[in-house]
């Protein structure tokens, strides 16, 4: 048998880390999402957004089906072209930390969770100007409100509480997924192939004393070029499938989007943070 037929299986157990890290880059990282009503505690990890045109679609029930548009890329998008204009909208990417707890719908608890915080318009000016006034919004915390369902899903209250100044600290109780960092960056240090995956997700920064063998122990950006990619308009036109543009656009809300993941929210206190 030929190695170009035998691809399609493998035999052991090497294949394990391989398909679990294709699974978790097919989701990417989680989204902050709020419910209104809720209040949370942030800290941004950068505050230069990185923006781009993305479309989403109401796709078996559920929102979380963004993907970059394709426009000016592969002329003409297939989104654009199936679900039109109001499903293209300009968004800009931060990263932060979630500090407060919160319960996915498996029941599983989450705190200090790595996550996506995109801004339409509204927030991006907002974030523009807390910049600056403050000249810097990295590892600063703050107090987020969303008031009601109307309101941007990311909250429309940001209210500044400190600067976090213990990076240590932080790191150690970060998270992705429900994984500590600092596992994730250990496994990294021992593992290529972990190492990859870690490089496709974030912005990992390296000491220039290890020879480029040891990880800063820093929570970084994701590394949004791969977390954004565009996919193309083949994966696009599968993603869509048959699904009709009022199926898709569905009860779409442009000021703050109809779900969204994240899971139930607990309000939580900067009090409450240990750093």
């Amino acid at each position: 048998m030929s190695e170009a037929a035998a691809s399609w299986y493998n035999t052991g157990y090497d294949g394990v880390n391989t398909e679990e890290q294709r699974l978790q880059s097919l989701s990417g990282p989680r989204r902050l999402w709020m419910p209104a009503g809720a209040t949370k505690s942030l800290v941004l990890v950068d505050d230069e957004a990185f923006c781009i045109h993305e479309h989403n679609a109401k796709l078996n029930d559920r929102w979380d089906n963004n993907h970059t548009c394709m426009k000016n890329i592969e002329d003409p998008c297939e989104s654009c072209t199936r679900l039109g204009d109001k499903s293209r909208f300009y968004i800009g990417y931060l990263t932060s930390i979630d500090c407060s707890a919160f319960v996915d719908k498996k029941g599983n608890k989450y705190q200090y969770e790595v996550k996506l915080v995109g801004g339409k318009l509204g927030s991006l000016k907002k974030w523009r100007r807390k910049k600056e006034d403050r000249g810097s919004l990295v590892g600063t915390m703050w107090k987020v409100t969303r008031e009601t369902d109307k309101a941007p899903s990311i909250g429309d209250e940001w209210e500044f509480h400190k600067t976090v100044e213990d990076e240590a600290a932080l790191f150690s109780l970060a998270n992705y997924k429900g994984k500590k960092l600092s596992e994730l960056w250990a496994k990294a240090e021992e593992n290529e192939a972990s190492m990859t995956f870690l490089a496709q997700t974030f912005q990992l920064e390296f000491d220039p004393e290890s020879d480029g063998k040891k990880l800063v122990r820093r929570v970084p950006p994701f590394n949004y070029m791969e977390v954004f990619k565009p996919r193309g308009n083949a994966f696009i036109k599968d993603l869509l499938g048959g699904v009709t543009k009022e199926e898709a656009l569905g009860d779409y809300n442009d000021s703050g989007g109809s779900g969204g993941s994240g899971g139930s929210s607990g309000s939580g206190s900067e009090d409450d943070v240990p750093f």
